[in-house]
């Protein structure tokens, strides 16, 4: 098992090029890097389906993770080599500036949740992100939990205005509590409301979308395109995450965002990143960003 992961990782050639990329963990990263060696870093789509499918058993969620990190730094090498921007190799440059919402932005000195939403409109960020475990608890009361936060969004959108804040359930809740505060929220517009549920079963979501009108965001934990694309054919949810570690591939990540925007079933297809832990994938998921058209957060 391994959890969002930090590690750094290095492709290297004969000819002294490097590749940096992160994530993964040591067992399932030596199963994918132990297949490159020796091969074209060049034809990447090939690398990624020899490591997806080199095994008996198709790489699962963790294993995405390190497929995810040797794939970045397989762009990154390539890009150095052909002395471009990765986003150059994605298309091209789509937009100049990326939206971008802040995550417990700071409060004022002696300020409310109220103040800080809305120093962090003043600040220039898009939206003020928020989630349903803070302060965290070893002992949950859910009925108070979820009053707690209905009583907090009232405070952000005080502060804020209608879109000017979001919240993610970060998958703790259960459905009939996820669904009730979805629907006690939806007077008050948020931007979106993330991973409401537990994300074992995709087509879980299809229940939820029944049940609340908010804007959901979703994505980041699913792994395989084909969850991605049950996500968008039931229309499930308004913003698609996408993290080129966490997914495996970057053009896995950009095929979703291209799939989302074509499907008959939506008409704007946000992508949203969800909050990074360092530099390195900030800066992959920036260059996925600029490579693609449509609205990104």
């Amino acid at each position: 098992m391994v959890n969002q992961s930090t590690n750094v990782v290095i492709i290297e050639t004969e000819r002294g090029l490097a590749g940096i990329g992160e994530g993964g963990e040591p067992r399932t990263m030596e199963e994918c890097a132990s297949m490159l060696i020796g091969l074209d870093p060049f034809r990447i789509d090939n690398l990624w389906q020899r490591m997806m499918r080199g095994y008996f058993y198709p790489a699962g969620r963790e294993k995405l993770h390190s497929l995810g990190a040797l794939d970045l730094a397989l762009w990154d090498l390539k890009a150095k080599a052909l002395d471009v921007p990765v986003w150059q190799l994605l298309g091209g440059k789509s937009r100049n500036y990326v939206e971008l919402y802040a995550t417990a932005f700071p409060n004022p000195r002696g300020g409310t949740l109220e103040d800080a939403a809305r120093a962090c409109i003043q600040a220039g960020f898009r939206t003020y992100r928020y989630a349903t475990d803070n302060p965290r608890q070893r002992e949950v009361d859910r009925f108070k939990l979820v009053q707690k936060m209905y009583e907090d969004c009232v405070l952000l959108h005080k502060g804020a205005g209608d879109g000017g804040w979001a919240i993610d359930f970060h998958t703790e809740l259960d459905p009939p509590d996820a669904i009730n505060l979805a629907t006690m929220l939806e007077p008050l517009h948020p931007y979106f409301c993330e991973d409401l549920i537990r994300s074992e079963g995709v087509l879980s979501y299809e229940t939820i979308r029944q049940r609340t009108r908010v804007p959901i965001a979703v994505g980041e934990q699913f792994g395989y395109k084909w969850d991605i694309n049950t996500l968008i054919e039931k229309t499930t949810h308004r913003l698609h995450a996408g993290d080129a570690a966490q997914r495996g591939w970057h053009r896995r990540v950009h095929e979703d965002h291209c799939a989302c925007r074509d499907s008959l079933h939506w008409n704007d297809s946000p992508l949203y990143r969800p909050d990074l832990r360092s530099g390195t994938r900030q800066l992959s998921d920036r260059h996925l960003d600029h490579g693609v058209d449509g609205d990104v957060r």
